[in-house]
């Protein structure tokens, strides 16, 4: 809750003084130029980079594979495409970071183990419809129910072909 609080009063009061301090020194309407002109480099660089996503995850599907590194990326530049619509200064700079992929790749790692810890503990669940019937991932989890202990043993291995329709 007080991550909310924080995102959606105090950013906004940090956007609004820079956006003043800034229009003082260069003139309001340079200003708002910057702005409009970071939001629409951000908006293509964001569907340009979703593109190549899109093309990534489709490759490595193709050959088997589970993309979740497209699909990492993917949500960090829909992340950064919401923060660069935003007008601001600090927003546009971290929604840039997350839509360049070469200051992407710093944000991946910590995403990837954010989710892994939230996944491992149950506090993130999937779903898969398999043949009309959802079911949980928490079957496949590594860890056992009682105050989150990671269990020890060696992971499971699923066969997959039981889940593949039958034609």
């Amino acid at each position: 809750m007080a991550i909310l609080f924080l995102l959606f009063t105090i950013v906004p009061i940090i956007e609004l003084f820079l956006l003043i301090q800034v229009g003082q020194v260069i003139g309001a309407w340079d200003t708002v130029l910057i702005v409009i002109i970071t939001g629409i480099l951000g908006a293509y660089m964001a569907r340009a980079q979703g593109m190549a996503i899109i093309a990534n995850t489709q490759k490595q599907l193709a050959q088997g594979q589970i993309p979740t590194d497209p699909i990492v990326n993917g949500f960090l530049v829909f992340i950064g495409g919401l923060l660069l619509i935003t007008p601001g200064f600090v927003t546009d700079l971290f929604g840039l970071s997350l839509v360049f992929p070469w200051t992407r790749k710093l944000y991946i790692k910590s995403v990837k183990t954010f989710f892994k810890k939230k996944i491992s503990t149950g506090n993130v669940r999937f779903y898969t419809n398999v043949n009309g019937e959802w079911q949980s991932s928490d079957q496949y989890r590594d860890v056992t129910h009682s105050q989150n202990q990671i269990n020890t043993e060696p992971a499971k291995i699923i066969d997959m072909s039981e889940y593949r329709s039958k034609e």
